[in-house]
């Protein structure tokens, strides 16, 4: 499966066996799902960034993204597939824990 050009980070889902790709000059976070032992695509959320870190909150419903380029993390609400915030921080994020 492509994933965008230049991946960076990728994390799975708390419960679910799903897991969270970004790609950094593709601006995306790219969500991807194994089922019956294949991995398959489930949405690509655009980021309008370049994405570098990702992680996903304890209960699953948001993922957050580190778009290093404009010194934010974006907040996406997985059941709406989209951003729903970008949150400014300090200089160059990458990483997300």
């Amino acid at each position: 499966i492509g994933i965008g050009e230049r991946p960076a980070a990728i994390v799975r889902h708390p419960s679910r066996n799903e897991l969270f790709v970004t790609s950094s000059y593709g601006f995306a976070l790219h969500w991807l799902a194994v089922v019956d032992s294949k991995l398959v695509r489930v949405a690509e959320i655009p980021l309008g960034s370049q994405a570098t870190g990702v992680a996903i909150s304890p209960d699953g419903l948001q993922a957050y993204v580190a778009l290093t380029d404009i010194d934010a993390i974006a907040v996406c609400d997985l059941a709406m597939k989209s951003v729903t915030d970008r949150i400014a921080v300090g200089r160059w994020p990458r990483y997300i824990a």
